[in-house]
């Protein structure tokens, strides 16, 4: 499971920062997030699900992200309840710093794929290739599920009566309890739809 060190927090709450410094913060941390193996899709709601991170360490992510991308009060805000955030007429303006936060995070997480992606070539490469044959292969299937596929009979007078006299067939030799029940009643109406047709 993917862990944050207390050196990587600090690093991600500076480099969400508007200060001069907040930049390198933030390469840094990238870099040391890679290091440690974490991927941009560690910091994602499937990898809390998936058992690559703890629910608690996502949170905190975010909550270092918030704390240095926001100003006090809009941190408050931020940090407030939805449910009191709407009560006070706030519920706008903190679904528009959560959205603030969340854009941060999904950079932060794109920056993290490309470091990721450049520090391992190789691995890169071969997931990618494994991804493509992948998207080949259900294309495949699909085409072959679609060349498979019986073709559309064009229903006219030939075809119905042949069809007619199918069904009449198979409903006087049927054995099953609720046709026989029905029979007298069907082959005498199948008989007559097939007249119409002629």
């Amino acid at each position: 499971m993917f862990t944050i060190t207390s050196e990587v927090a600090v690093l991600i709450q500076s480099g969400a920062s508007k200060e001069k410094a907040a930049r390198a913060a933030k390469r840094k941390a990238i870099d040391l997030i890679v290091a440690q193996g974490g991927r941009g899709h560690h910091f994602t709601k499937d990898a809390v699900k998936d058992g690559l991170i703890a629910k608690e360490t996502l949170q905190g992510i975010q909550g270092l992200i918030a704390k240095g991308l926001l100003e006090s009060a809009d941190f408050a805000l931020w940090s407030m309840d939805s449910k009191l955030a709407a009560s006070k007429g706030l519920q706008k303006e903190r679904n528009e710093i959560t959205s603030d936060v969340s854009s941060y995070l999904t950079s932060f997480r794109n920056m993290i794929e490309t470091a990721w992606k450049k520090a391992y070539p190789e691995e890169a490469e071969a997931e990618a290739n494994a991804k493509k044959t992948e998207a080949d292969d259900d294309l495949e299937n699909e085409k072959s599920g679609l060349e498979s596929a019986p073709e559309k009979m064009e229903l006219n007078a030939a075809n119905l009566l042949k069809h007619i006299n199918e069904l009449t067939l198979m409903i006087s030799a049927s054995k099953d309890a609720s046709i026989v029940a029905v029979r007298a009643k069907l082959i005498p109406a199948m008989n007559a739809v097939q007249s119409a047709c002629k």
